[in-house]
């Protein structure tokens, strides 16, 4: 069964990725110069690669998956000036 990873590549840029293979340096090494995962669902995956970086709130794939799931929808998308400055987003509160 394919599952879902967030590679990290170079400038720390995060891209969600699905593998059948657990990636290891031979296979993903390539591509990525480290893998966060496995994440159980697709918007837990989506969600680190568009606001886990730098984000002391998600520090396993676990707080990923919950804020994720906790989260739909709400999020502030974040602009190329926020990431710039290393400022996250806010959570958006319902």
């Amino acid at each position: 069964m394919a599952r879902w990873y967030v590679g990290v590549k170079t400038g720390a840029k995060f891209e969600a990725f699905r593998s059948e293979t657990t990636p290891t340096q031979a296979t993903h090494g390539h591509l990525y110069g480290g893998v966060i995962g496995p994440f159980r669902t697709k918007r837990a995956a989506l969600w680190c690669e568009k606001h886990g970086w730098n984000n002391p709130h998600a520090q396993t794939v676990a707080e990923m998956e919950r804020i994720a799931n906790r989260t739909r929808g709400s999020l502030q998308p974040v602009t190329p000036e926020v990431r710039a400055r290393g400022i996250r987003a806010n959570l958006v509160t319902r």
